[in-house]
């Protein structure tokens, strides 16, 4: 079942990832509000979550908040899309590489190397 899934899903994603990123913005524009003007997706475990780590907050704020999260978690799901197809050449736009030089003499001296990514 789910390999009838992946043969169904993954091309729709892989077309959906060949879009530019202002394309791709725009759907999240859209899913934006799919998933949370329409469908209030767990909006209200988001807000009460919200409302027990900022307790001094006033329900606009909160509401602020809340829209304001699920634009960047509408934005992160079409940036891994587009993870499918993204250009090194994009990758360098987006990403800021510190420390090359140590990952470089780590890797001359056959040394393991794990390299973690934030995201905000």
């Amino acid at each position: 079942m789910q390999f009838i899934a992946y043969i169904l899903i993954y091309p729709l994603l892989w077309i959906i990832s060949i879009l530019p990123f202002k394309l791709l913005y725009a759907f999240s524009d859209f899913l934006y509000l799919f998933i949370y003007k329409i469908f209030g997706y767990r909006t209200g475990t988001v807000k009460s979550n919200l409302r027990l780590v900022f307790p001094d907050k006033t329900e606009k704020e909160i509401s602020d908040i809340t829209s304001k999260f699920y634009h960047h978690l509408c934005d992160m799901i079409v940036e891994a899309i587009k993870s499918l197809t993204i250009s090194d050449e994009q990758l360098k736009k987006r990403y800021k590489f510190s420390n090359v030089e140590l990952i470089n003499e780590l890797e001359e001296k056959q040394r393991s190397i794990i390299l973690m990514c934030a995201h905000y």
